[in-house]
């Protein structure tokens, strides 16, 4: 604009100067056209034919490479969203993870390293892009949503993993994936938790006749209150799962606990 407002300033003397120039370039190029300014020689008239031409055809240009990125992106964000849904559809047994915190991380990484299928919901956009770059089943949404839950398979899920930030979310989360599916297998984590500094752990070990936890409730054992040992599920010796087990539960020789907290590997040791 401002070239053109200098050469046709020199080259027409009815538009007298450098800023009456720039002055016509921006009404010309608008299409505003208020006809104050107008070249009246043969070379002006020329220019400002050239000018619309360059400059109709330089913006069409642009128009045409940003609208084809905005739907491009549009294209391929929708094709991810729908390549992802359906391969969320074809899961069975698998887990959601509601919430993808210091916690939430951990507990992925563990499902993910004992080839559990997962899903996990996530309200953060940096979080869902590096959960997609690494591969992960993902959805950004609100978990608290009946139709997230529906579309992350609750009611083909074996179990779902609450860990909102905030514990009155948790237990709306919970209430709405029980109503769902009865059956499911719900796990919720005090999220009072997530402020320590710990590095935790998940793994799985079976209770032999001479530990000291066969025969004893999970009170009793004082696993999660001396050693910030939380017990995520019993698998009996019958097959049958006990997930978020009670403090009245009875741990038995035979029985695989599956419990996460730090150090894990050396109290079993």
């Amino acid at each position: 604009m401002v070239l053109s407002g200098v050469i046709v300033s020199r080259i027409d003397p009815s538009i007298g100067t450098v800023w009456d120039g720039m002055w016509w370039a921006w009404v010309t190029m608008s299409t505003v056209g208020y006809g104050t300014l107008k070249p009246l020689t043969v070379a002006g008239k020329i220019f400002t034919i050239a000018f619309i031409v360059v400059g109709v055809a330089t913006f069409s240009y642009h128009l045409t490479q940003l609208f084809r990125v905005l739907v491009e992106k549009g294209i391929v964000e929708a094709f991810g969203e729908r390549r992802m849904s359906r391969r969320i559809g074809e899961l069975q047994d698998h887990f959601i993870v509601c919430g993808h915190g210091r916690i939430g991380s951990i507990v992925c990484a563990e499902l993910r390293r004992k080839g559990t299928p997962l899903v996990v919901v996530e309200t953060d956009p940096k979080v869902v892009a590096e959960l997609e770059a690494e591969g992960v089943l993902v959805l950004k949404a609100d978990a608290r949503e009946e139709q997230v839950l529906r579309t992350a398979g609750v009611e083909r899920a074996k179990g779902l993993i609450a860990l909102l930030p905030a514990d009155a979310d948790n237990l709306y989360l919970i209430l709405a994936a029980r109503d769902l599916n009865p059956s499911l297998n719900i796990i919720a984590i005090e999220m009072a938790t997530e402020k320590q500094d710990l590095q935790l752990q998940m793994e799985e070990f079976t209770v032999k006749p001479t530990s000291p936890l066969a025969g004893k409730t999970l009170t009793e054992t004082g696993l999660l209150r001396k050693h910030k040992i939380l017990v995520v599920a019993i698998k009996r010796t019958d097959g049958t799962m006990a997930f978020n087990p009670e403090g009245s539960t009875a741990i038995h020789a035979g029985d695989s606990l599956i419990v996460l907290g730090p150090a894990i590997k050396q109290f079993m040791t």
